[in-house]
């Protein structure tokens, strides 16, 4: 297990906890703690996986990833109450288990197709996708949610498991949201 974390920075500054410097690098946290910067882990290509309970917090975001592979089984991503806990962009794939989440957004997935199944998510909104994603959030607990589903332009979910509140989904005219 690997625990990382910051001083105190001022200024404004902007800090990564872990980031990957290869586009191709196959990145594993297993129990692996990343605390105190602005973003926990950042990644651009390659794979990502976090398991083993790992715990990744920042302030923007608990992890980032473009044009990345992510797989998570078994994590807890936290960020503040203005930052995404999960982020992920460009063409990236994205699998979870067991992934729970706190933040302003759980998981924020702009165009990328997913699958979430398993966790806890307090984050003020569970899942934000937007252009186009596709993918499937199955077997949550997210009571703690103000929205549970925030499906952008021409996206698809499919929600299996799940107990859906028609008060807490917020769906564009283009979007489908399966139950």
């Amino acid at each position: 297990n690997i625990t990382v974390t910051s001083g105190s920075a001022g200024g404004g500054f902007a800090s990564v906890g872990f980031n990957v410097a290869g586009s191709n690098d196959e990145v594993t946290l297993d129990g692996t703690q990343i605390s105190g910067f602005d973003t926990g882990i950042e990644q651009y290509g390659g794979e990502m996986t976090l398991s083993g309970g790992a715990i990744l917090s920042g302030g923007a975001y608990g992890a980032y990833a473009e044009d990345t592979e992510v797989t998570i089984d078994g994590a807890e991503l936290i960020a503040g109450s203005t930052g995404s806990a999960m982020y992920v962009t460009g063409t990236s794939t994205f699998d979870a288990t067991d992934m729970s989440t706190s933040g302003l957004y759980g998981l924020n997935s702009d165009g990328i197709d997913f699958r979430w199944n398993g966790g806890t998510s307090d984050a003020a909104t569970t899942l934000m996708a937007g252009s186009g994603a596709e993918g499937t959030i199955e077997n949550m607990s997210w009571a703690e949610s103000t929205t549970q589903i925030d499906a952008g332009s021409y996206v698809t979910v499919t929600s299996i498991g799940n107990t859906i509140d028609a008060a807490k989904l917020i769906v564009d005219g283009t979007a489908v949201i399966h139950e």
